[in-house]
C-alpha cells in the first residue's frame, strides 16, 4: 500500500454550484436596487411624519363636547411639547390627517432601474440672487473691508502698546464684522432703492404736469432733484 495522500475533488463540485458572471451582476444589482427601495420608503415615512408632528405641534381640530350645550363642535386643540410622549406612525395617522389620507388609491411612479421616480426639479438647480441680495452682497463686501482695516489697526496698536506680537483679528471678531457689515449693507440698500423710487416718482408726476401745462419744461429738473420748481 502507497503512502500518498488522496485529496477529494471539492474544488469541481464547487465549480458547478458557482454562478456565472452575469447572473452575479444581476444578484447583486437587484439586491442593490432592494436596498435603495428600502431607504426610499424609510425616507417617505419619516418626511410624512414630520408633517404630521408639524402639523400637531400647530394645532389640530378634534371633536370636542360641550356639557353645557350638548353639542359636539371641531375645536382646535394644541399639544404641549412632551420629550418622553413618543406616538408611533399609527397613532400620528390616526390623530393627525392629511390630505393624502382621504386618497382610494395610491401609486408610486417607478423608473426603468425599478427605484421610486421622483420629479425634477423646476427652475435652476442654483437659482441667482435678486437684483436686492446682489446690492447688499457688493455693498457689505466693501463695508466689510473698511470695518476689517479699521479693527486690524486698532488691534496692531493694542498689541504694541502692550509689548506683545501681534497675531491678527481672532475669528469671533470676524464674524460680528461679518453680520455688522451685512446689516449696514442691507440699511444702505433700503435708502438707496427709497431714494431711486422716489426719484421715479418725481420724474413721472413731472412728466404729467408738463404734459397738463402746469409746470414748464426748464422747471423739470428743480421738481425731480428736490420735489419742487423752488428746490423744496
Amino acid at each position: 500500500m502507497s503512502d500518498e495522500v488522496v485529496t477529494p475533488q471539492v474544488g469541481i463540485l464547487d465549480e458547478t454550484k458557482q454562478l456565472s458572471e452575469g447572473e452575479k451582476a444581476a444578484l447583486q444589482h437587484g439586491e442593490i436596487i432592494k436596498k435603495i427601495i428600502a431607504a426610499q420608503t424609510h425616507q417617505f415615512e419619516q418626511n410624512d411624519r414630520q408633517a404630521r408632528l408639524a402639523k400637531l405641534k400647530r394645532g389640530v381640530r378634534v371633536p370636542t363636547y360641550n356639557p353645557e350645550t350638548g353639542n359636539t363642535r371641531m375645536a382646535l386643540t394644541t399639544f404641549v411639547d412632551d420629550p418622553s410622549w413618543k406616538p408611533s406612525n399609527e397613532e400620528l395617522r390616526a390623530l393627525v390627517p392629511l390630505p393624502q389620507d382621504s386618497y382610494n388609491y395610491i401609486k408610486l411612479a417607478t423608473n426603468r432601474h425599478g427605484l421610486y421616480a421622483f420629479p425634477k426639479q423646476k427652475g435652476r438647480r442654483k437659482p441667482h440672487m435678486n437684483q436686492r441680495n446682489q446690492e447688499v452682497r457688493s455693498a457689505s463686501l466693501v463695508i466689510f473691508k473698511g470695518l476689517f482695516a479699521k479693527e486690524d489697526n486698532l488691534m496692531r496698536q493694542g498689541a504694541q502698546l502692550a509689548g506683545l506680537p501681534y497675531a491678527g483679528v481672532p475669528e469671533e471678531s470676524i464674524d460680528k464684522l461679518g453680520t455688522k457689515s451685512v446689516q449696514l449693507a442691507a440699511r444702505q440698500v433700503l435708502r438707496s432703492r427709497r431714494a431711486t423710487r422716489r426719484r421715479k416718482n418725481r420724474m413721472q408726476q413731472a412728466s404729467r404736469k408738463v404734459n397738463v401745462g402746469i409746470l414748464a419744461g426748464n422747471q423739470v429738473n428743480s421738481y425731480i432733484n428736490h420735489g419742487g420748481i423752488y428746490g423744496r
